[in-house]
């Protein structure tokens, strides 16, 4: 098996950069910038829009932006739909399906890679100690790295969780599944992820489809704003992947790239 680890996730966040309209490795911010940046609350970004840079972008328009035409809706889980799913979208399955086997979830944070952060308490409670953290990872990527493996255990030991889960739509490095063996951390592939769904009763099972899957399910939203995001202009796809921004720039200056 090959070893992708030390790779970047093919979808992630960033800043327009105001040099010559370049993006930045997420991974330069530091990690306490962006989760002051991107703490969420309500499911939401929060609204703290910082004055963007001046770096003019062309985008697409409305109709022509959407990352998803009209189609009759999914009927199934599949993997390739919890990979088409929006990040935000696949968050909020991912909670309703820990609802739907008891616990209460509460959402955290817009990670730097992309992710999002759930925090799980037992039946009955909705504060207190965090029973488990749960990181949410949408990547269309061949592997998960060893990285984002880590910062799940970092943020295990920062709440004192007894419970430590990925879900990711894809796979995992061989590097990242032994040091989840190692501590303990549950791996969540795609593949799983919709045999556990599958497992649920019906009746919960198509409601967590239709909410996942009402409306345009596809395009991006921006972490901050909490809008849909539109495709950027300009730009060689099959070279550079699509690559969406804010339509609130440059009020918020919010990309996310899906690299080619």
């Amino acid at each position: 098996m090959d070893d992708d680890s030390g790779k970047l996730p093919q979808f992630y966040f960033g800043e327009i950069s105001k040099f010559s309209g370049m993006y930045p490795d997420p991974y330069k911010v530091t990690q306490a910038e962006h989760l002051l940046k991107y703490d969420v609350a309500a499911q939401r970004g929060i609204a703290s829009l910082g004055k963007g840079d001046q770096t003019e972008v062309e985008v697409l328009p409305a109709d022509g932006a959407s990352a998803t035409e009209a189609v009759a809706p999914p009927d199934s889980w599949t993997p390739e739909l919890l990979q088409a799913l929006d990040w935000k979208r696949f968050g909020a399955l991912c909670a309703g399906f820990y609802e739907a086997k008891g616990y209460h979830s509460k959402t955290g944070k817009v990670r730097p890679d992309g992710g999002l952060e759930l925090f799980l308490y037992r039946k009955g409670q909705s504060g207190g100690a965090v029973f488990g953290v749960v990181h949410c990872q949408n990547w269309n990527w061949k592997w998960i790295p060893t990285q984002l493996v880590e910062a799940l255990e970092a943020d295990r030991q920062e709440h004192g969780a007894a419970l430590a889960v990925l879900i990711a739509s894809t796979h995992y490095a061989d590097e990242a599944q032994t040091f989840a063996k190692n501590k303990k951390i549950e791996l969540i592939t795609g593949e799983k992820l919709v045999a556990l769904l599958n497992a649920l009763p019906e009746a919960t099972r198509k409601k967590l489809l239709a909410e996942a899957t009402a409306g345009d399910y596809r395009t991006p939203t921006c972490p901050i704003c909490d809008v849909k995001m539109v495709a950027k202009a300009g730009h060689d796809k099959k070279s550079a992947g699509e690559i969406w921004v804010c339509p609130n720039y440059p009020n918020c200056s919010e990309t996310f790239r899906e690299e080619g």
